[in-house]
């Protein structure tokens, strides 16, 4: 069993962070975009394709994440919001922390906490699901 686990950690964390790059995309590809630095704009196109990956993945995401069977829309609209809020903190993380002429600063600062968030979006959700689960089981004894 420990071993199991160990694998489980290992590959959560080499599936996790390539996840929280390709999700956070749109943040750093707007921030070249608005930088507007002669230097960073090779790096814009690379970045907008793999922001164009980010809700595809943000609902696959939030898919595996999820209490019980659902409707693809509301995965959609819970990947919208994880989307959202992982995006608004790596953009405010990538202004705070922007150094000259280069693409990804101090990435564990700009996308550490926005993966926290991330996470917390995707427990809250789940804690949503079980929580309606519960209630239309009860429902359904009465």
């Amino acid at each position: 069993m420990p071993g199991r686990r160990i694998a489980l950690v290992v590959a959560a964390i080499v599936f996790a962070v390539p996840a929280v790059l390709v999700l956070g995309a749109p943040a750093l590809a707007l921030r070249i975009a608005l930088r507007d630095s002669p230097g960073l704009r090779e790096f814009l196109a690379p970045w907008l394709w793999a922001s164009a990956a980010a809700l595809p993945l943000a609902v696959l995401v939030v898919r595996l994440g999820s209490a019980g069977a659902g409707r693809w829309p509301a995965y959609a609209l819970r990947a919208v919001l994880l989307l959202a809020v992982l995006n608004g903190i790596a953009y405010v993380q990538l202004v705070r922390h922007e150094l000259p002429g280069v693409v990804l600063p101090h990435v564990q600062f700009v996308y550490g906490p926005a993966a926290l968030a991330a996470i917390a979006v995707l427990v809250g959700a789940r804690l949503w699901d079980r929580r309606r689960a519960d209630q239309a089981a009860r429902k359904l004894a009465r």
